[in-house]
């Protein structure tokens, strides 16, 4: 998977000429004489288990935690066979800052259970939020800011906001509706440590008065 984690490896196993079906049966009984039932084959393994996470950008710029609640369906041995059993489970995840959109978590053995009693893991998908100012752009944000026009006109400083509060910042004169402008650092955090960039982009506000 492409989760942060333990990559996998691939193990061999020697059983000396017995099929895999004859193992089964021998471990879990023939369900009636009939062979391996091959649902009851699945549950008895451990499986993975996969949640999306949905996360605001002021999240992202800080990083957070989230309390999932969530369901498993658990293999268990019975005297008739193999079964499954819903558990609730409760994880605490925690989100680093600057995590991208769609990355994966992974949390080990938070899966669902097998009835040799191992679980497999859990994999949690990060989606970022729409947000009501900003947007990605790449890797960086855009945000619109209204200015009047006479401010476009003759040049002058304009608030611009930023996931950390407002900012300051000089346009020069005969500012176009449109344009664009960087404010370096100023956008969302990364995982390496740094900061995106800001692109302001200019709306000319005309008074109605």
């Amino acid at each position: 998977g492409g989760g942060e984690g333990f990559a996998g490896q691939n193990v061999e196993f020697n059983f000396g000429g017995q099929g895999i079906g004859e193992i089964f049966e021998h471990l879990f009984g023939g369900f009636g004489g009939r062979g391996v039932n091959p649902e009851a084959m699945e549950v008895a393994q451990p499986r993975d288990v996969e949640k999306t996470v949905e996360i605001t950008l002021e999240e992202v710029d800080s990083g957070t935690k989230r309390l999932l609640t969530y369901q498993t369906m658990d293999g268990q041995r019975t005297r008739q066979g193999i079964s499954t059993v819903p558990t609730t489970k409760k994880v605490e995840v925690t989100v680093p800052k600057g995590i991208e959109d769609g990355k994966k978590l992974r949390v080990p053995g938070k899966g669902a259970a097998g009835a040799n009693g191992k679980a497999g893991d859990l994999f949690v998908v990060i989606r970022w939020a729409s947000h009501p100012k900003f947007k990605p752009t790449g890797s960086n944000l855009e945000v619109e800011v209204p200015v009047p026009f006479t401010v476009a006109a003759l040049g002058g400083e304009i608030k611009v906001p930023t996931l950390r509060g407002i900012v300051t910042m000089k346009i020069p004169e005969g500012t176009q509706g449109g344009q664009t402008f960087r404010l370096g650092g100023q956008g969302v955090s990364r995982m390496s440590g740094s900061r995106s960039d800001l692109m302001a982009k200019v709306k000319i506000t005309v008074p109605k008065h």
